[in-house]
Parts: C-alpha cells; sequence; structure tokens
C-alpha cells in the first residue's frame, strides 16, 4: 500500500469519526430534548395528546435510524477491540436485553445449548453482543404473539454455529440475495419497512471476525438466521 493510499485511508477513519460524534451526539441531543419537553408540557384535552403521542413516536423513530446509523459506522471503522469470548456469554447477554419486549409480545425466547461446553471464539465483545441482539430484536419484533423465537448454539468441528429461528411471516424470496445491503427499503411479508442498516451491521461484523451469515426463509413458514464463526484452537 502506498503513502497516499495510507493517507487517504486516515483520511476516511477520521470522517468517520466526525460522522460518529455528530450522530451519537450533536443529532441526538435536540430529539432527547424534545421528548423531556413532551415529558415536562403534558397535553391538556384529548387532540392535544394524539398529537404528543405522533410527536413522540416520530422522534423515537429518528432516534431509532440514529441508532442504527451509529452502529453500522462503528462496524465499519477500524475501533475493533479483539479478546478470547466465551459466544454463550455474549448469546445470553443479548438474549437477557431482549428478554422484556419478548414478554410483552407473548413471544417464548428459547436458549438451546450445551452448559458444559465454553466455546471460545477471538471477537469484539460489544459489537459482536450487538449483531446478536439485532438478529433477535428482528425475530421478536416481527413474530406474531403466542410463537417461539429460539437462540441455538452448536460446534461443528472448528467452527461455531448459532441459528436464530422464528415462526413469523417469513422473507419473500425475492429480497433474500439483498438482505444485507445498505440502504435498501424492504416492504417483505416480515411487515418491515426499513433501511436495512440493522442487518447491514450484522454481515459487517460478522465479515470483520473471519465468519460467515446466511439467511433462509419462506413466507408463511418462519426465518432462520446462522451465523458460523471460527472457534479459538483447542475449541472443540
Amino acid at each position: 500500500m502506498s503513502l497516499i493510499d495510507l493517507s487517504a485511508e486516515r483520511d476516511a477513519e477520521r470522517q468517520r469519526a466526525t460522522l460518529l460524534r455528530f450522530l451519537s451526539h450533536d443529532l441526538r441531543a435536540p430529539h432527547s430534548a424534545i421528548l423531556a419537553l413532551l415529558d415536562v408540557r403534558p397535553a391538556e384535552d384529548e387532540a392535544g395528546q394524539q398529537v404528543y403521542r405522533q410527536i413522540e413516536q416520530q422522534v423515537r423513530r429518528a432516534l431509532g435510524l440514529t441508532d442504527a446509523f451509529v452502529q453500522l459506522a462503528k462496524a465499519e471503522s477500524d475501533a475493533y477491540r479483539f479478546e478470547a469470548c466465551m459466544f454463550t456469554m455474549l448469546a445470553m447477554d443479548a438474549a437477557d436485553q431482549l428478554w422484556p419486549l419478548a414478554q410483552q409480545k407473548d413471544i417464548d425466547l428459547r436458549r438451546d445449548w450445551d452448559d458444559e461446553q465454553e466455546p471460545m471464539v477471538w471477537a469484539d465483545p460489544g459489537l459482536l453482543t450487538r449483531a446478536l441482539f439485532n438478529l433477535l430484536e428482528n425475530a421478536v419484533k416481527y413474530s406474531p404473539a403466542g410463537t417461539v423465537v429460539s437462540l441455538s448454539i452448536r460446534l461443528e468441528g472448528d467452527w461455531l454455529s448459532c441459528r436464530i429461528v422464528d415462526q413469523g411471516k417469513g422473507i419473500a424470496a425475492a429480497e433474500l440475495p439483498r438482505l444485507f445491503s445498505q440502504y435498501q427499503r424492504f416492504a417483505s411479508a416480515e411487515g418491515s419497512a426499513g433501511l436495512g442498516l440493522g442487518l447491514a451491521m450484522v454481515k459487517t461484523v460478522i465479515d470483520r471476525h473471519g465468519g460467515r451469515i446466511g439467511c433462509q426463509s419462506q413466507v408463511g413458514q418462519g426465518t432462520t438466521f446462522e451465523i458460523r464463526l471460527p472457534l479459538l484452537k483447542g475449541e472443540e
């Protein structure tokens, strides 16, 4: 790599860091202030309350989109901090974060792995946990009440396999090839109409960990995401 290439790479990283600071603070702060004002000055009549609810809904949507941009920017940066991690602990952390939403939607969030196994992977724990969280959140969010979302872990030779299976409406076959693309709008049977930032972040993180991610889905039959990560040497 030439000196010019290195300089361009450093400039790009500085620009990414500036964008992260802007998204993390400058863009979040006014939205958070709006939510605080809505709490301080409640509406006095039903019409006002309805307007307030609509404002709150749109502000929270904007905050969610901002968070998705932040997570994607972090995933694409060079700020990974790798260490030896027990994958089941990361999976438990992600599942615990989703438990309240699953309870609220009456969804049975099941965990399936051998507690006696302690699979170790070389990972950035924060980013990998967030990637698992994104997949679980989608599974819970777009599944009907009374269904099951399962999180399973298996060891297959030198690889760890993590599968997230839901009983939702499934994803249209035409959307599967571009499922992990950035800035793609989806109107699939899952009921999502977003920019695909969460799944783009997941794929970026898994790629940086030397892993693979795939998806199998059929409309009316639910969706399965599988992550495969290399185990640290000595793990079986």
